[in-house]
Order: C-alpha cells, then structure tokens, then sequence
C-alpha cells in the first residue's frame, strides 16, 4: 500500500509540472514556469521517498529529499518574489542571505555551546550582525551595502572573529 501511494504522489506531481509547463507554452507567464520547476522537483522528491522506503531501504536518502525539496521550493519562491519583474530581486536576496545567516549564527552557537570555543561564538556573533545587517537594508529607501555604518559594524564583527583566531592560535594553551 505505502509503495502505490509514493508511485501515485511521484505521478500526481509530474502531471502537475507537465500541465503548469504547457499552460506556460501557451501563456508565456512566468509564473506557471517557476510553478512548473517547482513540482518538477517534487517529483523528484516523491520519487527519492519511493527509493529511500522501498527499493533502497539500509540507504538513508532522507538528507537527499529534503535538499530536492527545498531546492524545488526556492525554485517557486523565486518565481513568486520576482514575478515578471526583477524589481523585487533586491529584498528577495536580502531575506535569502539574512535567513542563511541566521542558521549558521544558530549552528556555530550550538558548537559553542557544546564546546565553550570562543572560535565558534565569534563566528555567531558575526552571522548575526551580518543577518541584522542584512534586514536592516530592508528598511533603507535605496539598499546600498555601501553604507559605511553597515560595514563598521560587519569590521567590527569580523575583528572579533580575528581576536578568537588568534586567541586560538597564539594564546594560552595554543
């Protein structure tokens, strides 16, 4: 039963990419384009869940759907942030690289917790700046990352990263 339900998830999805591809021939809408990709790659995921289940069971391909899957779902994000217009890019990118940010502050802040290295509390400290930075240009009229108080505070950042390395390197217990 579960196999027929993988397959039949696989298929559904295909046929939705398949008709969101044609009405794209037809329509020329970007939208349907990315919506297309999208369900393409959840296919792929469905696909991946029949193999990791069923086929390859010892092999943990779990990893590998969720990378297909959120790399089908940035694929729609995309589309539907840009649209027809790349006005939207700008802000787009911004949340992108803040929201990465904030996962590796939150990662190197779980080392540091497990470990009590100030290596990997720098390394938070600075993803968390360059994530509020990042916001921060989502408030400004014009984003420009040329702004001189949005680059003292990624120094300042970044020379706390250096005194951590060298602390590590060349101080007590080195």
């Amino acid at each position: 039963m579960a196999s027929v339900v993988y397959i039949l998830g696989s298929i559904t999805s295909l046929l939705c990419a398949i008709l969101l591809f044609r009405g794209y021939r037809v329509g020329k809408r970007h939208l349907l384009l990315w919506s297309g990709l999208c369900f393409s790659g959840l296919a792929l995921a469905n696909l991946f869940v029949f193999v990791d289940l069923i086929v390859l069971p010892q092999i943990d391909l779990y990893p590998l759907r969720l990378c297909v899957t959120a790399a089908s779902m940035l694929l729609l994000l995309f589309g539907l942030v840009l649209g027809e217009q790349m006005i939207h890019l700008v802000p787009f990118l911004l949340g992108v690289i803040a929201m990465a940010s904030v996962t590796a502050a939150v990662f190197f802040l779980k080392f540091w917790k497990i470990t009590r290295d100030t290596l990997f509390l720098a390394f938070a400290v600075f993803f968390f700046i360059d994530s509020a930075s990042r916001v921060t240009l989502l408030f400004f009229a014009h984003p420009n990352e040329g702004s001189p108080l949005i680059y003292l505070l990624r120094l300042f950042a970044l020379l706390f990263i250096l005194a951590a390395i060298l602390k590590k390197n060349y101080g007590p217990g080195a």
